[in-house]
């Protein structure tokens, strides 16, 4: 799911227009029926477009390099996309390369043994593309969860495009496929007879989840990623997917990226600003802290470790000096306090558990430091 619009959230400092987020469909605050309800999915599902939109600024700017955004655009022949402005390709850019180093750190910390990896809300993310190009293809078997729609229009733009299907390839084979409904069914490849390793999509609504989700491993060393995907359901929904997974697979983590703090001024027009696009993201309230976070994630029994840290800090910390100058001279920012407020209201929480058998699991990210192991280090207090 998408980041709020960040135009109506910077409106009380100002009346300088800004861009928007991203992220991928998940499911809504409302149960059951109703127009209230279809039309607030429908508003959920488009921030995708939102999304889409954000990462191809990015790129166009220079902040990062993704070759296959562009492939995930309605107008093949828009080659163009409306750049955002700075705050917003910077913000694009720091969620990005966080959540792909986390990832990345927990598939490369052993690279003999097979991983899985399932994005909820996945939407036209192109993660898994991008880590094919890295030589992954073999070592994950990558799992997307989004709503029907969602999945057939990522099907058909990835059957149309030569440069995610190519001539040959396993996702040039689904064309072919004569009875493939992509609104009912899951698609995808397996990469080798073990069923270990490929690519799957499983369209639901992950307010329904079934019993049972066809092909997800409990055997292996499993992440589970949300980039501003639970945010959009209740606190009760939002816990009930998180149990889902960690009450099946012994050895697993889990990334979250989304907002924080909506009791502020800024998070009171956030929340209000969302409400006038018919939009909620109700366990925000409940987890309305990094403390919040943390607490979440031992209760969902990821119980090894929990860090986090906001966007703020991140930035701080994670992106080295060199490349703070190469981003300056990418394109000129003089929106420091703004950017300031913005990324103390956005957060990423990671955490894990491990079982003896994969001992190491998720050593990849034993330097990946957080706030509050900055903290504990700092004041010695745990």
């Amino acid at each position: 799911m998408a980041a709020p619009e960040i135009p109506n959230l910077l409106s009380m400092r100002g009346n300088r227009s800004r861009g928007g987020g991203r992220g991928r469909g998940g499911a809504s605050n409302a149960r059951g029926g109703g127009p209230a309800a279809v039309d607030r999915d429908k508003m959920i599902r488009e921030t995708d477009t939102d999304a889409n939109g954000s990462r191809r600024s990015a790129v166009a700017c220079g902040y990062l390099e993704d070759p296959y955004v562009s492939e995930f655009v309605a107008d093949i022949g828009a080659d163009t996309p409306a750049l955002r402005m700075p705050i917003i390709n910077r913000g694009t850019y720091v969620r990005t390369i966080v959540i792909d180093r986390l990832i990345e750190n927990f598939i490369n910390a052993h690279p003999e043994q097979n991983v899985q990896i399932i994005s909820l809300g996945a939407g036209t993310d192109t993660r898994y593309f991008r880590y094919l190009d890295r030589g992954h293809k073999h070592q994950m078997l990558y799992h997307e969860l989004d709503f029907p729609i969602i999945s057939a229009n990522k099907l058909s733009f990835i059957t149309r495009s030569d440069r995610l299907a190519p001539p040959g390839s396993e996702f040039h084979a689904l064309r072919s496929v004569p009875d493939h409904d992509p609104e009912r069914k899951m698609w995808g490849y397996f990469t080798d007879t073990d069923k270990k390793a490929g690519y799957l999509f499983h369209p639901m609504d992950l307010r329904n989840l079934p019993a049972e989700i066809d092909c997800i491993r409990t055997d292996l060393p499993t992440l589970l990623v949300s980039e501003c995907c639970l945010c959009y359901l209740t606190t009760d929904q939002a816990d009930a997917v998180l149990n889902f997974f960690t009450s099946r697979i012994l050895t697993i983590g889990t990334v979250i990226y989304e907002p924080t703090n909506p009791s502020s001024a800024f998070g009171r027009v956030m929340t209000a600003n969302l409400a006038a696009r018919n939009l909620a993201m109700p366990s925000i309230a409940t987890y309305d802290s990094l403390n919040a976070q943390l607490d979440r994630l031992r209760a969902a029994g990821l119980d090894m470790f929990q860090e986090g840290a906001s966007i703020n800090w991140l930035w701080d910390n994670w992106v080295e000096d060199d490349e703070k100058v190469r981003l300056g001279q990418v394109q000129m920012f003089d929106e420091e306090e703004e950017w300031r407020l913005l990324g103390e209201h956005y957060l990423v929480v990671w955490g894990a558990r491990e079982q003896r058998l994969t001992e190491g699991a998720f050593g990849g990210w034993d330097f990946l430091e957080g706030e509050e192991e900055r903290r504990i280090k700092e004041t010695g207090e745990e």
